[in-house]
């Protein structure tokens, strides 16, 4: 996953100029491997918001992230991206994710898409 979401960043930050610090939104936050990775990638001051929908597997993305010290840019919300899509709006505004990442389960890819 490293080498795929470094390379995929590496292409975006190549091709889309951006006043601040990049958003990126991951569906699917398991142990929250990814979503030190997507903040890692991002740079510094980078947000990220991961959707988990297994309170569980929240708890301990929730506690990788703070023990890597990155609980101030990445937050793990705990619920189904279609209830919270709305939140990242109000929270952050329209138009403020640069980056979705999706890596949760298929069966519910073309749902969470639309």
């Amino acid at each position: 996953k490293r080498a795929a979401i470094d390379a995929a960043l590496a292409d975006w930050r190549g091709r889309v100029p951006r006043a601040g610090p990049p958003v990126a939104v991951e569906y699917g936050a398991f142990l929250g491997y990814a979503t030190l990775r997507l903040a890692r990638s991002l740079g510094p001051g980078a947000r990220v918001v991961s959707f988990e929908s297994d309170p569980e597997l929240a708890c301990l993305a929730m506690n990788l992230v703070a023990l890597a010290g990155l609980d101030a840019r990445i937050d793990v919300w705990i619920g189904e991206g279609e209830r919270l899509v709305p939140k990242v709006v109000s929270a952050l505004g329209s138009r403020s994710v640069d980056v979705v990442y999706m890596d949760h389960t298929q069966a519910t890819y073309h749902r969470d898409a639309a």
